[in-house]
């Protein structure tokens, strides 16, 4: 079972596998604009309704969507480095774009194709309290999971609208609102939501006023593909999901005369079985719930999982709650302090003991001078998660960090990429104004890429005392 919440509107479908196609046993959505989830849940028979016995297999089988327009997504174009390395730059160019503090947000990514010793990065990021709000409200019936509405729009296009792993956008037009979404390989690379829908766009009976109000959506569509990287909007096939009437027809020969690559994608209906008869104007309505549920079925993982860590279904927690509960890791706790005690009380007796055969004697200076060295070379020795820390913590819009050298007795270097050179020059000002990063003698080095508009430098800075030349 799958349902998905768009606004204020509620959508659930029941479906099985039988062969290759799926199987809708029943589809329902939501009276009078009803929102609330949990209660629309009880309606579909997956709490309060059913009984005990089928209450943990209905929690086991179902899965949820969360709206798309509540989730931000960034491209990257990383360098492809080996695993260790790769989740912490990953992570310091995403915190670098958040809109809030990394500790207010999720962040889910994954990796997609690699051309030129470049790997393509897809970022998605949540604010906590809105991902955490919504988990209150799935958690009384434990979904299976739960997915990203336009990643469902994504699984819908390519198995029930004639989709391919070709590089294509798709666009899927709701009532108040349209999912863009950028599929590549067959996965979602990108998305951006528009809160102007299908209400909007058939609103105005007047053919002139209609005609500004599509010019304004292509406008739209045309700066979404600009910020997917097609500056040029024929670069890039276009499908607009439709249920085969003439209202996404007109749409789409809007978007043609306004130089879109566009063309329109209706269902298969020989791919969906029913007993009470599901057409194509059914599919359609249902594509996000049905694409939500071909998900769950086929076992797909690399989704964008901006819930990890925030919500896990029973099963897992089971697995997991002996050490999460806070009676027997109290427990735990106590038995670690009277155990730590009781060495701690035996290593000092013993200690005290030979330290008063050997107090006087060479060993004993041997010891004391040995101790005092230590704490000398931890006090020289340089904090490298500090200085990481402190490049981290210089804000750089535009300028994405490809890696860091850092020798004794030699010059910091950054290497990195951005959009233009006066944002290289201001983030060079920023990171000199950090406490312990002075100029360096080296002058920085910037060059413009062959192709586009973006900029490769080398940028060279004294950390403390460690770069002087002669530091051991």
């Amino acid at each position: 079972m799958a349902i998905v919440q768009q606004g204020h509107e509620l959508k659930a479908v029941r479906v099985a596998r039988e062969g290759r196609c799926m199987s809708v046993l029943w589809a329902r959505r939501s009276d009078g604009g009803q929102g609330d989830i949990g209660r629309f849940a009880v309606q579909c028979g997956l709490s309060g309704a059913v009984g005990a016995g089928t209450r943990k297999k209905s929690r086991r089988m179902s899965v949820v969507g969360f709206d798309s327009s509540r989730v931000m997504f960034y491209r990257l174009e990383m360098p492809a480095v080996k695993s260790q390395e790769f989740g912490a730059m990953v992570r310091l160019q995403a915190e670098s774009r958040l809109p809030l503090p990394a500790d207010q947000m999720r962040l889910a990514w994954k990796t997609g194709r690699v051309r030129d010793g470049q790997v393509s990065v897809t970022i998605a990021a949540g604010r906590r309290e809105g991902l955490e709000g919504f988990v209150d409200d799935v958690r009384a019936f434990e979904p299976l999971k739960i997915v990203l509405n336009c990643e469902a729009v994504v699984k819908a296009w390519r198995t029930y609208f004639s989709g391919g792993d070709e590089t294509a956008v798709i666009v899927n037009i709701a009532g108040r609102s349209t999912d863009i979404c950028l599929s590549d390989d067959g996965q979602l690379i990108n998305a951006v939501s528009l809160d102007i829908g299908m209400d909007d766009l058939c609103a105005v009976d007047e053919p002139l006023e209609q005609m500004k109000v599509r010019e304004r959506f292509a406008q739209d569509l045309r700066s979404v593909l600009e910020l997917f990287g097609y500056s040029d909007s024929r670069d890039v096939p276009l499908f607009v999901l439709s249920d085969g009437g003439h209202t996404i027809d007109d749409i789409v020969t809007s978007l043609v005369s306004a130089g879109i690559n566009a063309a329109v994608a209706e269902p298969d209906t020989d791919k969906v079985t029913s007993d009470s008869g599901f057409g194509v104007g059914e599919l359609y309505e249902y594509r996000v719930p049905i694409g939500l549920a071909s998900i769950a079925l086929d076992g797909e993982t690399e989704t964008l999982d901006v819930f990890d860590g925030l919500y896990w279904p029973s099963g897992k927690k089971a697995r997991l709650h002996w050490f999460r509960s806070p009676v027997v890791t109290g427990v735990i706790a106590a038995l670690m302090l009277v155990l730590l005690a009781g060495t701690y009380i035996a290593v000092d007796v013993v200690s005290e003991k030979r330290l008063a055969k050997m107090q006087g004697t060479a060993q004993f200076q041997e010891l004391i001078v040995r101790e005092w060295l230590v704490k000398a070379v931890a006090r020289e020795r340089p904090d490298l998660l500090e200085l990481l820390k402190n490049i981290n913590s210089v804000e750089g819009n535009g300028v994405m960090l490809h890696g860091v050298e850092f020798v004794l007795g030699q010059s910091v270097i950054i290497h990195g990429q951005s959009s233009g050179d006066e944002q290289v020059y201001k983030f060079q000002e920023k990171l000199l104004g950090v406490k312990g990063i002075s100029k360096s003698d080296r002058p920085m080095s910037m060059k413009k890429e062959p192709k586009g508009d973006k900029y490769t430098f080398t940028m060279v800075f004294n950390y403390k005392g460690f770069t002087h030349k002669g530091v051991r």
